[in-house]
């Protein structure tokens, strides 16, 4: 109830029905008559086309056809203010300690970009820069943790595992996070539990408690993924969203692309531990911004509740999934250098089945389920469907590089973690300046120019780096990756952008949360299976008598055809996309 005369204050094309079924009316009297809106229902198609065929459908006191109409009686203003203030009532009790100077109406102030909406877009996004770039960071201390610890590679790639699947199962609870808990206070736990983490880590005595530290990490950072495009989604004029949502994205493929670079250099002047306390200080610094800039722009539901039974399926499916992918990658390892298996074969099967039996629960409870933990009957949108299909294998190339990229330059090529970092610096560079240019294009074009010709580099860099492996230096692995940013930057975010775009506005946070649900499964699978190539390749070839060097190099070999596999995959998942979305996507004149 409190939502629905919260959306009915805000909706323009009510405004106009219950205009039309009037006598005469007033300029002013427009606005207060939106709460004779049409249910919720009705109202979310509704508003999707009145945006794209009516400039001022964000301002209906700007409507020349309003304007142009008699004034309306006094009688009739008073009874229509009643009414304003009555569906007020709901709307000011839903914001709970929330200040009534905080609390915009969803699409009433979105006319321009403001210096508060940027310092919102920054906090947040600055806490997601500082998780992701940990977890890419991580895999250039892989050869320091596994000599600390005594482990392998299969093994230490759960500390960036770990917290990717953490966000994955955080990620789908962020709708129910945006219902039940203001902006500030979901980002307040962010914070706090991403501080936490850190000292954990900077602590950690083992390699279990260090795995305990990147799960509270991956916690704090999938608290505050999508409540970032949550507030672009909500609060930046239609007409920036592209722009907006590409800066956005930014955060999500650079983080990825520079934490080589950051743990390469920071390794060389202090030890690994401490590089977790200069996170420590950025978190904090951008928790002091977001508390600053942070409005609410939604009402808040106190009696929202959550289904326990959902999110312990979709969390324990994808880490059983994940966890049997790598226990099966032991299983071949052990199987070609002859060692004993033991327990090994059932543990894979029964991690991998019962991971897909969980998840095929979780789909059945939430199809029947009044009160979804994740919303998958957004999914009926066909070009949504199909960018979050893309997104699991445009994420899986990214982690497989990032993670195959410095351990293949290390452990193949001979660098040290200082060069191995430098190795991405460039194109994550030029991937950081495009991404953001991508989505002006993508709004001034429409997305076949910036998606198509992203798609195209990113398959033909993918293609250079599995064909030259054996031959590559590292000039050739910096260009072959900075070729692959280059086309990511220019997919990804517009894919995501044009995706939301065909789905009603009242569905854009079920349709965010399903969408970076999947990316970040497909980031958990991508660190996976490339590690396990790898690590498998390594003791095949080591196993015929080949040098670890050139069985590193087998390996990152098959890793990118493996990759490649996905960008075939993705592209025709992003075409179909493109071709559901051709009829409804307009370009907007900028």
């Amino acid at each position: 109830m409190k939502e629905d005369n919260t959306t009915k204050i805000s909706d323009p094309k009510s405004s106009q029905d219950s205009q039309s079924s009037q006598s005469s009316q007033s300029t002013n009297s427009t606005a207060l008559a939106e709460p004779q809106a049409k249910p919720q229902g009705k109202r979310q198609d509704a508003s999707q086309d009145t945006s794209q065929s009516n400039p001022n459908h964000n301002n209906p006191q700007k409507d020349p056809d309003s304007q142009s109409r008699a004034p309306q009686s006094q009688a009739s203003q008073e009874s229509q203010v009643s009414q304003a203030s009555q569906a007020s009532q709901p709307q000011t009790k839903a914001q709970g300690s929330q200040g009534a100077q905080d609390f915009v109406p969803p699409q009433l102030n979105v006319s321009k970009v403001t210096g508060r909406l940027i310092g919102s877009i920054v906090a947040t996004a600055g806490i997601c820069f500082m998780g992701i770039l940990t977890e890419t960071m991580m895999n250039v201390l892989f050869p320091h943790l596994m000599q600390e610890f005594g482990i392998d590679a299969a093994t230490v790639q759960w500390v960036t595992s770990a917290c990717i699947l953490t966000i994955a199962a955080v990620i789908p609870l962020s709708a129910f996070l945006k219902k039940r808990f203001s902006f500030r206070q979901v980002f307040a736990a962010a914070i706090a539990v991403g501080i936490v983490g850190g000292l954990i880590a900077m602590w950690s005595p083992s390699f279990t408690v260090l795995l305990v530290a990147r799960i509270l990490q991956g916690l704090s950072t999938g608290i505050c993924m999508p409540l970032m495009f949550n507030v672009v989604l909500e609060q930046s004029p239609r007409a920036k969203l592209g722009v907006l949502m590409g800066v956005c994205n930014l955060v999500v493929g650079l983080a990825p692309a520079l934490g080589p670079t950051f743990g390469g250099l920071m390794i060389t002047i202090m030890p690994w531990r401490h590089i977790f306390l200069i996170i420590i200080v950025f978190i904090a610094l951008f928790g002091v911004l977001g508390f600053l800039c942070l409005r609410q722009s939604s009402p808040v539901d106190r009696h929202a509740t959550l289904s326990i039974a959902q999110t312990v399926c979709v969390a324990g499916g994808f880490a059983l999934l994940i966890f049997g992918l790598q226990k099966t990658g032991s299983w071949i390892e052990q199987a070609v250098v002859g060692a004993p298996l033991g327990s090994l074969p059932a543990v894979c099967l029964v991690s991998v089945l019962g991971g897909i039996a969980l998840i095929a629960v979780f789909v059945r409870l939430s199809l029947g389920s009044g009160n979804p933990l994740l919303n998958l009957r957004v999914l009926r949108h066909p070009a949504l469907r199909c960018a979050v299909a893309a997104a699991v294998f445009v994420q899986f190339i990214q982690l497989s590089l990032s993670y195959v990229v410095p351990n293949f330059s290390q452990m193949g090529l001979g660098a040290t973690s200082l060069q191995a970092g430098l190795t991405v610096l460039p194109g994550a560079l030029i991937g950081a300046m495009l991404t953001a240019l991508s989505g002006r294009v993508l709004d001034r074009r429409g997305p076949l120019l910036p998606i198509g010709c992203g798609l195209t580099v990113l398959l033909c860099g993918l293609v250079f780096q599995a064909v030259a492996t054996p031959a590559l230096t590292i000039g050739g692995l910096m260009l072959g990756y900075a070729l692959c940013e280059i086309g990511f930057s220019n997919t990804y975010s517009n894919t995501f952008t044009v995706a939301l775009r065909t789905v009603p506005l009242a569905e854009n946070p079920d349709g965010n949360a399903a969408f970076n649900t999947m990316q970040q499964f497909g980031c958990a699978f991508g660190t996976t299976v490339s590690a396990t190539i790898v690590s498998v390749f390594q003791a095949v070839e080591q196993n015929k008598g080949a040098s670890f060097a050139a069985a590193t190099t087998t390996g990152a070999h098959w890793a990118y055809i493996a990759a490649v596999i996905a960008g075939l995959i993705a592209a025709c998942l992003i075409a179909k996309e493109l071709k559901h979305d051709r009829r409804e996507y307009q370009p907007v004149a900028l």
